[in-house]
């Protein structure tokens, strides 16, 4: 509220007129669809989830309200409800295969994520729809003109709601199994029901987040809600809900949305180009985790001690993978020597010794066969053996493969990424633009970009391994400020064009295969063998 309450004193002192009751009505209306969402995300947060399919919530409601017939007053009605809907079934496929099916909600959300913004764009291709003017005015004019803006009743409902469910049995609950979740169910709450219906009601404040999305723009967009995941969990943190779970509060994510909004409004007072916005909006979100003095794994207190304790560790040689160094490696063979001899006797066949590891590879070896046995079946004339048909799949594989034994090795340790989108597209564009179709200049790009991604992996894992941030956190907050660095870096239209001998890569040929094909099985086989 003070951090609030001083922006917004500031914007006044910047500003050359008053803001008054149009400056709030305007604020209102601009931050609005952040808060509401945010008020969704602290539901799941408290009851120790996460969602990362809300802003493809919002898209699609925003992009099914806007093509729904709204002329008379019954469909407006009915657009409002089927927004709310859409989101509350969002939430309910979610909750169900998190909850009752216990997959983890990061894969969960992030597939319903791209689920959505698939079904978005099947039904709305490109920006277009239109939203009746009566629920324009509705959403985004005055209860009591000149006294109280439309949005601000709408949050305040939202509000109400937290604070009604937080009082109920159900509202302790969803603390308590954020808390945690073992504890509640000892002493007899439901906890897949709780998570459940916590997906269910973030849904609903999501679809009501499109609703208004749409009110506001008079039409519909099926990329609006992509910038919003990082706003709404910077918003969700800067109100002070810890996102291990347990703790939060609605009326601080509400003020987190909206100092976010005045933080952003602020650069554009002070003519900061917008590409600055999302690098705000991912230091912000550090700052935030880093302020965060009542999370037992940040604040600045806990980071500084995680960091000591790091280094201690690496001093020491204690941390995991250090390798034994003296006399001890040869007193070690030499103890498991006769062991060893007799477990050769007896050793299991190979099998037995690959089970676990066939358990989980041989699903999708099979899924890979049955893709290819079904390709010959709808093109026939098309011999999926050939030494030119699988070259040609392996080419355009090749990207996804890198990628994938990349996050894999993070995935391997516990984290995840999500910076890869502006890590992928900022080394892009810093690529061509250097090159510019020179061989000779290809030479020390390729290592200098290389570099570039192992520098921002190193700022991830300093993150994650030395200050003690969640990895969703850090990751997220580092793609929104790549993200603004490549716009800022091309100025918002990239440029340059790669060099012929990286196009030989693909569409040469060596033994009648392009170059990348034994690139990419040189690179698989040095992944093997590194991990």
């Amino acid at each position: 509220m003070v951090v609030f309450g001083g922006l917004l004193a500031f914007v006044q002192a910047i500003s050359s007129v008053s803001i008054g009751y149009s400056g709030i009505e305007s604020l209102s209306n601009s931050g609005a669809p952040l808060a509401l969402a945010a008020i969704g995300q602290t539901f799941i947060i408290v009851a120790g989830g996460l969602d990362l399919s809300a802003g493809g919530v919002v898209s699609l409601v925003n992009a099914v309200t806007a093509s729904m017939p709204q002329t008379s007053t019954l469909g407006q009605i009915g657009v409002v409800l089927a927004g709310i809907l859409i989101g509350s079934a969002a939430g309910a496929f979610n909750g169900f295969f998190i909850a009752f099916m216990r997959l983890q909600p990061i894969v969960v959300t992030l597939s319903t994520m791209f689920l959505l913004r698939g079904i978005t764009l099947l039904i709305l291709p490109q920006p277009g729809g239109l939203i009746a003017p009566a629920l324009t005015q509705f959403f985004t004019g005055a209860v009591i003109p000149g006294l109280l803006p439309a949005p601000v009743l709408l949050i305040l409902i939202g509000l109400g709601i937290w604070w009604v469910i937080s009082r109920t049995r159900f509202g302790t609950s969803l603390f308590a199994v954020g808390s945690d979740s073992e504890s509640a169910h000892a002493v007899g709450i439901d906890v897949p029901w709780i998570k459940f219906k916590a997906y269910v009601i973030g849904g609903m404040f999501y679809g009501a987040a499109g609703v208004f999305v749409g009110a506001q723009t008079g039409s519909a967009d099926p990329l609006v809600g992509n910038p919003l995941l990082l706003q709404i969990f910077t918003a969700v943190v800067i109100g002070g809900t810890l996102l291990r779970g347990g703790r939060g509060s609605a009326l601080g994510s509400v003020l987190g949305a909206y100092t976010l909004m005045l933080m952003i409004n602020i650069l554009l007072v002070l003519d900061f180009p917008a590409y600055y916005s999302t690098i705000a909006e991912g230091i912000i979100l550090i700052l935030a985790i880093l302020g965060s003095s009542s999370d037992g794994k940040a604040g600045p207190k806990q980071a500084f001690l995680h960091a000591k304790n790091w280094f201690q560790s690496m001093r020491r040689g204690t941390l995991a993978g250090q390798v034994i160094t003296g006399i001890e490696p040869l007193l070690l063979l030499r103890s498991k020597m006769p062991v060893a001899a007799a477990a050769s006797a007896n050793k299991p066949t190979w099998l037995k010794r690959n089970k676990e590891l066939l358990r989980y590879t041989l699903p999708a070896y099979v899924s890979f066969i049955v893709v290819l046995i079904v390709t010959q079946f709808i093109f026939p004339d098309l011999s999926i053996l050939s030494f030119k048909y699988l070259g040609t799949l392996i080419v355009l594989g090749s990207f996804l493969a890198i990628l994938a034994l990349g996050q894999g090795s993070v995935i391997l340790s516990g984290g995840l990424d999500l910076s890869v989108p502006w890590t992928i597209a900022l080394c892009a564009i810093v690529s061509t633009s250097l090159i510019q179709g020179s061989d000779m200049t290809t030479i020390w790009v390729v290592p200098f970009v290389i570099a570039i991604g192992g520098a921002i992996g190193l700022i991830n894992g300093l993150g994650v391994a030395v200050l003690g941030f969640p990895p969703i956190v850090i990751t997220l907050a580092t793609n929104g400020i790549l993200q603004g660095l490549a716009l800022l870096f091309s100025g918002g239209t990239p440029s340059g064009f790669t060099s012929p001998s990286l196009r030989w890569l693909m569409t040469g040929s060596v033994a009648g295969l392009p170059p990348v094909v034994y690139f990419v099985v040189l690179f698989v086989a040095f992944a093997v063998i590194l991990l």
